[in-house]
């Protein structure tokens, strides 16, 4: 007598991990901030004008004692006089080079030359020169070429990245500082909200969300770019982004059947088959074919085959359960495509309500 395959149940339980398309599948979060390139500030105290000149005084006093002692060693010839000679000689140079580099700024006429030189050339290098101390102290440059020099050095930066309030924040620690140590300061830094041409350049077209993707949206609204209902707006979108996550995943985890199990048990079903016509190898061939596509979260139909029960003959219970099998599961996606519709509606009505705020600080 010949045997009949037994084909094994089907099991009916579980979750299906890989239904859901990738995107759905992503914890949604608001862009992260950049961390904004700033420039090197550190404070430093300054001599004033009256120590600057009792300094040159002193390390004149030394250089002169150095350098004569290296000549009248020079003069000598010997070896060990030459041997002196070279380090009083070299300290001696090294203080008078000292002395023409030092700054005194309690000197008006050096001032104006500080200044002046400072007014043609960028903050930068002023900075290397003076420090940016000195100059919030001393106005190297004065105010009016300050603010112009500061816009150009400023035009490098954007809101968006957060560089240009990056570039604000450290010089305006320098010159709290200086203020905080009792220092009269003859310049004021122009804060971000001075550039907010700049930045409606940079939002010009951008809805809501846009902006609160691509820009530090703390930062503008502590500088007052942005109100502070607008950062309000920004946390309800973000907590929109991640109920839309948690709804997907409560609409994934609802199916009991264990799609993913049942698929791979079916496909080996088809593989263990053993069909006898040619009809038969036929059909278990195009089932074979069509698990890539049933796999698919996106594939909502499936082919279907017109034989008889006569012509799908021994194989007859496999076949109906491999309809069962498809007919649910292309039911389940359906079902489940229609939640995940309903949900992103909810999401974008939610970004249309907020793109319809003004953006800029009422």
């Amino acid at each position: 007598m010949e045997s009949k395959p037994v084909y094994p149940t089907l099991p009916q339980s579980s979750s299906l991990e890989d239904s859901i398309p990738l995107g759905y599948a992503e914890d949604c979060q608001p862009k992260e901030q950049v961390k904004p390139s700033i420039p090197n500030v550190t404070p430093v105290t300054t001599p004033s004008g009256t120590d600057v000149k009792m300094q040159k005084i002193f390390y004149g006093i030394i250089a002169g004692f150095a350098i004569a002692i290296g000549y009248l060693a020079l003069v000598i010839g010997s070896a060990p006089s030459i041997l002196l000679a070279i380090p009083t000689l070299t300290v001696g140079g090294y203080l008078v080079w000292k002395i023409v580099r030092m700054k005194d700024y309690g000197d008006p006429i050096e001032l104006q030359k500080y200044r002046n030189q400072a007014a043609r050339q960028p903050l930068e290098a002023t900075a290397i020169e003076h420090g940016w101390e000195n100059m919030f102290q001393f106005g190297i440059p004065v105010q009016e070429d300050f603010n112009k020099l500061y816009d150009t050095y400023i035009e490098k930066f954007t809101f968006r990245d957060g560089t240009l309030i990056g570039a604000y924040q450290p010089l305006k620690t320098c010159l709290d500082h200086c203020v905080k140590m009792g220092k009269t300061v003859q310049i004021e830094i122009p804060a971000p909200i001075a550039y907010i041409a700049k930045f409606k350049t940079e939002i010009d077209g951008k809805t809501l969300t846009e902006i609160f993707n691509e820009f530090p949206i703390e930062q503008l609204v502590d500088y007052q770019l942005l109100s502070e209902d607008k950062l309000e707006l920004f946390k309800a979108y973000g907590e929109a982004l991640r109920q839309r996550t948690r709804e997907l995943r409560i609409a994934k985890d609802k199916t009991q059947d264990n799609w993913e199990e049942r698929l791979n048990t079916y496909e080996t079903c088809l593989r263990q088959a053993q069909p006898q016509t040619v009809l038969q190898k036929e059909w278990v061939k195009m089932e074979l074919q069509n698990m890539a596509s049933l796999r698919r979260s996106d594939s909502t139909s499936f082919a279907k085959s017109n034989m008889s029960d006569e012509e799908i003959g021994p194989l007859k219970q496999l076949f109906d359960t491999g309809l069962q099998l498809k007919t649910e599961l292309v039911a389940w996606k359906i079902q489940l495509k229609e939640q995940i519709a309903a949900i992103e509606k909810a999401l974008d009505d939610k970004i249309a309500l907020i793109n319809q705020q003004e953006p800029l600080a009422s």
